[in-house]
């Protein structure tokens, strides 16, 4: 890669790609390929170049395993492999390589945000909000859509909301807790479906 200059343009273009919420034009959506499935297809293009330029730039926030795996799903000096590719030569499912794609692409992202926080102008903080109090005044549908959205939970919270149950008040609370304790494990899924839900960034609730 040449040594062009990174800019907030470039950085953004990145995000865009890896299909983070972050990116400019982010749509949420279950099971679709991430953008830039189309873009590795084509290294001769400028996209494509800068693409690389910017993960290059944050490859070393990241372990050896993690470079490995987006190395080659990237297509970096090599032919651009697909996940399940990937986990035959590590000895590790497509999934589990899915998994680390998505952790190692979280770790740049925040890379990318604290670059982009430094060349913003200073806002004034907002006070931290508990996870526990944001949730408690949420309508019972947004409860319920959070839940859903942790799909392994699904029956869990058709369950708590059945129509037979005549103590309401004490099922919404078992999902109120369900909600904070899979909040408090601090899994990247659980966490970031929950603040897309609530249209909210995870650096003002704790």
């Amino acid at each position: 890669m040449n040594g062009k200059e990174m800019t907030k343009e470039d950085v953004l273009f990145y995000l865009d790609m890896i299909g983070s919420r972050y990116g400019p034009t982010y749509q949420h959506k279950f099971g679709n390929q991430k953008p830039y499935y189309q873009l590795v297809k084509e290294k001769d293009s400028e996209n494509y170049k800068t693409f690389i330029r910017v993960y290059q730039h944050y490859r070393d926030l990241l372990e050896e395993k993690p470079k490995m795996i987006l190395d080659l799903l990237y297509g970096v000096e090599s032919k651009v492999h697909r996940l399940n590719e990937i986990g035959k030569l590590l000895g590790i499912s497509g999934r589990r390589v899915a998994q680390i794609r998505h952790k190692a692409e979280y770790t740049i992202t925040k890379g990318i945000l604290r670059y982009l926080a430094s060349i913003e102008p200073k806002k004034p903080k907002k006070p931290k909000e508990s996870f526990k109090t944001v949730i408690a005044i949420q309508p019972d549908e947004m409860l319920v859509k959070m839940g859903r959205a942790i799909r392994s939970y699904e029956a869990v919270v058709e369950h708590y909301f059945n129509e037979k149950y005549i103590d309401y008040y004490k099922n919404r609370k078992k999902l109120e807790r369900l909600l904070i304790h899979l909040w408090q494990e601090n899994e990247l899924d659980h966490r970031q479906r929950a603040l897309e839900i609530l249209n909210r960034d995870d650096i003002d609730i704790y």
